[in-house]
Order: structure tokens, then sequence, then C-alpha cells
């Protein structure tokens, strides 16, 4: 069964109701203003996490699954392929203006010329002031604000400003070595520092949650010692990890909490390490022997969209969850020389935790490195880097859909007033 593509004036209505759903919630929310320099020019209360008394012994022996009646069902696979290539005209829900794309001069990546923002509707690509050459933009999940860093003497500090020219301000990092950012759904940041590990390389570790408009902020303890760490995972809603640990014969998943230091062994790593953290903290999804998707903090089972076999020559790359949690899109990647009969196709697929549909996309796009859904999620903006171009792809009819846009890297959807 295909998915239901619909008529254009059930779409439109669609988009209607959306709409009307949306400015009744910013209408009870409020806008947020960004807070003056005096507000932001010290934390006014910063919550400490204890360091747990007792650390539980590490041990090589993975705790077993919980067990239970759940029965993780079975995916349909469905080819979503116009019959007639084309590219659509782009329309979507504009929150603050005209939808636009950010991203970095792609052509000159040796040198980076600046961030851009390309308009979806036909307008001029635009250069966003004020941000430095060689630095790390992140944008909120909704598009509106943006968090870059920028040296002060040999000190790296944070900034934040409304999208795509409004004020800037700076946020304290409490002191820390910050190595880079990250936001929150609700538009808190998360700063990481480099912690060295014993046998084994650095990794980033979530050292605090500020929120840049009250200055409000909360530290979290450093990672507990006698683990050998290879990956963190963290989740800044519920301040839980999925985490990789060296230990002796095999890798091994765990479930971490990082305020407790609790750690629950889940089972060895059979595949890539790659997790994803729904935007509701309530689903993991691991690229690990396939595509699994646990809930979490129990970690049962609860999706098996894909499987993988011994000896099957793919991976699954660019784990990336639809704003309201909804979907997961990724990519099958095959480094064997050709698919085997019966296996999936390598190409862009897209998971409905609804439906169980595990939607097929056939696109021949090559040197695919990267997605981005829009606010809405109804498209996924999909990135190739050689050459530099963006693509537009329409979810429900897999349609290219917009402009093809050439020349920019991808960072994430924004808009112009």
């Amino acid at each position: 069964m295909r998915p239901r593509r619909g008529s254009g004036l059930s779409w439109v209505w669609g988009v209607l109701l959306a709409a009307v759903t949306i400015v009744a919630c910013s209408s009870e929310s409020g806008a947020v203003a960004p807070p003056t320099a005096a507000e932001t020019a010290t934390v006014v209360s910063v919550t400490e996490t204890a360091i747990p008394s007792t650390i539980p012994s590490p041990t090589a022996t993975p705790e077993p699954l919980p067990t239970g009646t759940h029965t993780p069902p079975a995916a349909q696979v469905v080819e979503v392929c116009p019959t007639v290539p084309q590219v659509t005209p782009f329309y979507s829900l504009a929150y603050f203006g005209d939808l636009a794309l950010l991203g970095w001069d792609a052509i000159y990546a040796d040198a980076v010329e600046g961030y851009w923002l390309q308009s979806l509707r036909g307008r001029e690509r635009i250069l966003v002031p004020d941000i430095p050459g060689q630095t790390t933009v992140t944008l909120s999940p909704d598009g509106r604000w943006l968090a870059f860093s920028r040296y002060v003497g040999s000190t790296k500090q944070i900034w934040v400003g409304e999208m795509p020219e409004g004020n800037r301000f700076q946020v304290d990092t409490l002191g820390l070595d910050v190595f880079y950012v990250r936001w929150t759904r609700d538009n808190q940041l998360v700063l990481y520092v480099v912690v060295d590990i014993p046998r084994g390389e650095p990794v980033s570790w979530p050292a605090a949650v500020v929120d840049p408009f009250s200055a409000q902020a909360e530290r979290l303890p450093p990672p507990v010692e006698g683990y050998y760490w290879k990956l963190i995972d963290p989740d800044p809603l519920t301040k839980m990890a999925i985490v990789v640990l060296d230990e002796p014969g095999a890798d091994t998943w765990a479930l971490y909490d990082i305020r407790s230091g609790e750690l629950k062994r889940l089972f060895p790593v059979q595949g890539s390490m790659l997790s994803a953290w729904s935007p509701n903290g309530r689903m993991v999804a691991f690229a690990d022997n396939g595509l699994r998707i646990y809930e979490a903090p129990h970690m049962m089972l609860w999706a098996e969209p894909l499987r993988r076999g011994p000896d099957v020559g793919y991976t699954v790359v660019n784990l990336s969850w639809s704003p309201d949690g909804s979907q997961l899109a990724f990519q099958l990647y095959w480094w064997a020389e050709e698919a085997r009969p019966g296996e999936p196709e390598a190409g862009v697929y897209v998971y409905d935790l609804q439906s169980h549909t595990l939607r097929y996309y056939c696109w021949d796009l090559e040197n695919l490195t990267d997605f981005a859904w829009s606010p809405d999620g109804h498209y996924l903006a999909v990135y190739t880097d050689e050459p530099p171009v963006i693509y537009l792809l329409e979810v429900a009819t897999g349609r290219r859909t917009g402009p093809e846009i050439v020349g920019l890297g991808l960072v994430g959807w924004s808009y112009l007033p």
C-alpha cells in the first residue's frame, strides 16, 4: 500500500489547520525577547549536580535486555518513485517570514567566506552579517536563533542572535573551555567540553545546560571513572546518554544517567557506532546491525525497520528525526559492489513510526552526506558534497521540489524577514 498523496485541496486545508495551531500556541507562549547586556553579564542561578558517591563496578558482561510481551511490528517497505521526474513549486509553513536554508560557502571551504541564507521562493541569497570565518554555527530547532563561537584572546566565547540580522549577545559559559554547543528542543544550550579518557581518544562531554534568555544554568558532573568511553550521545532533555564502552572482547552499548552516574549495559556493538535520540527523548535509534529503535529509559525494543544479516555489504548512516519525532530519515550506504537479490537498495529512506511504513525514495544521489527536516516535517533538505548541492525532497510524494541550491553546505532551515 502506497502512502496517501492527497489532493491539492486537502493539502491546503492541512496547511491552514497547522497554521491556526501554530498561531494559537504562539499566542499562549509569547515571543522571547533577547536579554539586555546586564542580564547576560552574570549567571544568576547555577545548580550543581553532585558526583555520585558510589559508582557501580565495571564488568565485562553486558546486562540482558528486559523481557516483555511487546513484539516489534514488521515494517512495510514502500517505494516512493514518481513515474515522471519533476520539480514542483515549493510550499511550506513560514513561522517568522520567508523560509530559507542556511549554509556555508562550500565552494571555498578552505577559506570560509561566510554563512548565507538561500530563499526557497526565488529571492536572492544573502550573507548573514557579523559571523566570523572559520567558526561553527548551530541553529535552534525552530530556526529562529543561531549560536556561534568567537575567540576573545585565547578563550572561546559563545554568542546567540536572532536570525538573520538580530542583535547578538554573549552567553556566560561558566568559565568552561567550551568545545562546541548544541540546542535543546526548548531553546537551551548544552555546553560541551573535551574530556581526556584513559586508554582512548578524548571525547566531548556535556558539561552544562544554559538558558541564554534567562541566564539560568545547570552544571552536569563529569563522567565517572572506571569506564573507557568511546562514544557519547547525550539527550539534553532527559540528561540521559547513549554511550559505547571499550571493554575486553567487544565494545558495548550502554545507557548512562548523566546526573546520577548510573550505567546500564545494553548489548554488544555489532555494526557502526551511530545513535540518535528522538526530539522528546523517548526513543533512541541505533544504526547497528541494521536499524533498531528502542523506547527509553527501559530500552525495550520498539521497532526494527531494517535488519542487517551477516556478511552484508551495507550500513545505515545519517540518522535524522523529524521535528515531531514521528519519522526517522536515514541513508543506506553500500560498500559492496552491488546489492544481492532481496537486499534493500542503497538510497534515502524514511521510517514512519505511526504506520510502520519504510519509504524508499528512488533517487540516484552520489556522495550524500546530510539531511535537515523542514520545521513542519513535510520536506527534507538533502546535501551532497561532490559537487556541493542541496536538493529538496517532498516526503509524502517523493518528488523533488523547489530550487536546487548549488555551492552551499547545509546547516539547517531558517527564515528571511
